[in-house]
C-alpha cells in the first residue's frame, strides 16, 4: 500500500513538473492536457484522476508556491529578534527562496507574467487579488504594532509602511528576474534589505 501512495505521489508530482514547464514555455491557454500527459510520460486519465481541469492543476502550482512562501515568513518570525530584525530576516528569506528554488522561481514567474488571459482562471485571480488585500493588511497590522512599540517612524501610516515595504521587495524581485545575472541575491540580500529597513 505504501508503495502505491508512494507511486501516485511520484505522479501527482510529475505532472505539476511538466504543466509548469509547458505553463512557463507556451503560456496556460497555448498548454493542453495532452501535451502535459506526454510531457510528464503518464496518461490523460491520470492527470484526472489527481486533478479536476487544467484550472484546477494551474491553481494547485499557485497554492503550492504560495504555501513555500508563507512557511519562509512563519521560520523567520519564529527567530525572533527585534521588529526591524523581524522585517529583515522575512525580506531577505523571501528573495533567497526565489533565487534558490527553482520551481517557487518559475511558478512565480508564471503567475506574474506568463498566465494570460482565460476564463476559467477568474476565480484563480480573484483568489490572488484577495490574497493580495489580506497581505496588505496583515503587513499593516505588523507595522502599526512596530509604530506603537516605538520601532519605527511614526510620521508614515501603517498602511504607508507596507505598502512601501511590499512595494520594495516585490521591487527587487522583479529587477533580479529581468536579468539574474545583475546581481546575486544570496550576496547582496543582507545590504538590499538594510536600505529600506533603516529608512523604516
Amino acid at each position: 500500500m505504501r508503495r502505491t501512495k508512494d507511486d501516485a505521489e511520484m505522479t501527482r508530482r510529475a505532472i505539476l513538473k511538466a504543466a509548469l514547464n509547458l505553463f512557463s514555455k507556451n503560456g496556460y491557454t497555448n498548454t493542453n492536457l495532452q501535451e502535459i500527459a506526454v510531457c510528464a510520460g503518464v496518461t490523460r486519465g491520470a492527470i484526472y484522476w489527481h486533478f479536476e481541469s487544467k484550472a484546477n492543476l494551474y491553481c494547485t502550482l499557485i497554492d503550492e508556491a504560495n504555501n513555500r512562501g508563507d512557511y519562509v515568513i512563519e521560520q523567520a518570525m519564529k527567530a525572533g529578534g527585534s521588529f526591524r530584525e523581524i522585517c529583515k530576516r522575512i525580506m531577505v528569506a523571501q528573495w533567497l527562496l526565489l533565487e534558490e528554488d527553482e520551481i517557487y522561481r518559475d511558478t512565480f514567474i508564471l503567475a506574474m507574467f506568463n498566465t494570460g488571459v482565460a476564463p476559467e482562471l477568474e476565480k484563480s485571480r480573484q483568489k490572488l487579488l484577495d490574497n493580495a488585500k489580506q497581505l496588505i493588511e496583515t503587513v499593516s497590522a505588523y507595522m502599526k504594532v512596530g509604530i506603537e512599540a516605538g520601532e519605527l517612524r511614526n510620521d508614515k501610516t501603517p498602511i504607508e509602511l507596507a505598502n512601501a515595504y511590499l512595494a520594495y521587495q516585490q521591487g527587487v524581485a522583479v529587477n533580479w528576474l529581468q536579468d539574474p545575472t545583475r546581481f546575486s541575491i544570496k550576496e547582496s540580500a543582507s545590504a538590499l534589505a538594510d536600505i529600506f529597513i533603516n529608512g523604516m
